[in-house]
């Protein structure tokens, strides 16, 4: 308990002694812009449903049928 209280103590201490933030008016970037003579890439429309695949429900297959399909040769 002695050491955490030594550490908050510790920083309570140091965050007293530091210099106070700049203020926003003094910061150099805010000043000016960014640089403007930079090319804007043009944006077109890209549809969300481009590239849609119908998925209707089928009936359950067997599974072991299913398995074999999927089976690559292993165990075999």
């Amino acid at each position: 308990m002695k050491h955490i209280l030594t550490l908050g103590g510790l920083g309570v201490l140091l965050a007293a002694c530091s210099a106070p933030p700049a203020e926003l008016t003094q910061i150099s970037t805010l000043q000016s812009p960014a640089r403007n003579t930079q090319s804007i890439q043009s944006v077109s429309y890209d549809p969300v449903i481009r590239d849609y695949q119908d998925y209707t429900p089928t009936d359950p297959q067997s599974w072991k049928k299913s398995n074999k399909e999927q089976n690559s040769g292993w165990g075999q």
